[in-house]
């Protein structure tokens, strides 16, 4: 009998684009936008943002010198999808919204 091949499987957190600031929007939005230090790769896309996570990269460092250029919203969801053993994270206008994490009105 064949071998059964072996996929590679990604995971992916799905939030709403509500739980980042206009600010954050903007930089995500930017073509090579520079705070991103190979830290992320971000596909735009017309309902919001599909942001691959270099976790490698981030491990445990969340401290201000390191996020220096992402905005604390942006972080606080990049934890989780490390946290979570994700590789993207997808913002999306129609994505889940959380109670638990902050909204923001723009």
């Amino acid at each position: 009998m064949p071998k059964k091949p072996e996929y590679e499987i990604n995971k992916e957190l799905v939030v709403s684009t509500i739980h980042i600031s206009a600010e954050t929007n903007e930089i995500l939005k930017t073509p090579d936008a520079e705070p991103l230090n190979g830290l992320l790769y971000v596909e735009d896309y017309i309902y919001g943002y599909r942001i691959c996570v270099i976790s490698e990269a981030w491990g445990d460092e969340y401290s201000p010198s390191f996020t220096s250029g992402f905005h604390q919203d942006l972080v606080n969801l990049i934890k989780i999808v490390v946290e979570q053993g994700c590789k993207w994270l997808v913002l999306d206008a129609d994505g889940t919204e959380y109670d638990h994490l902050e909204t923001y009105d723009w």
